[in-house]
């Protein structure tokens, strides 16, 4: 396999001195002949990123916005857990046991 002659002709530069500033188009000068000011607006804009994500995370540890509460256990459930409902005896909270319900149980 035979090297490139154009990658032959291109001379590896040593030291930064002897660099030649005024290569490459205009955006590669920009970004590279300017690095630290280009590091300084990286970091600057993952710092306000990073503060505006912080700002606007909530920590919630409320699982009842997972629960399906359009299921029927999951509907009996809140329905007698709710405040005023008494599990020792016959239920007390409306729609707790429906007819149909207890007459499923029976069978």
């Amino acid at each position: 396999m035979t090297a490139r002659p154009d990658l032959d002709a291109m001379p590896v530069v040593s030291s930064l001195g002897d660099f030649d500033h005024r290569s490459g188009m205009l955006l590669e000068r920009s970004i590279f002949n300017h690095r630290r000011v280009v590091m300084g607006l990286v970091a600057a804009a993952s710092a306000v990123l990073a503060i505006f994500a912080v700002t606007k995370s909530v920590l919630n540890a409320d699982f009842e916005r997972m629960i399906p509460t359009h299921h029927p256990y999951i509907r009996n459930y809140l329905a007698s857990t709710a405040p005023g409902c008494d599990r020792s005896g016959p239920p007390a909270c409306a729609g707790t046991r429906s007819p149909r319900r207890v007459s499923a149980v029976a069978r």
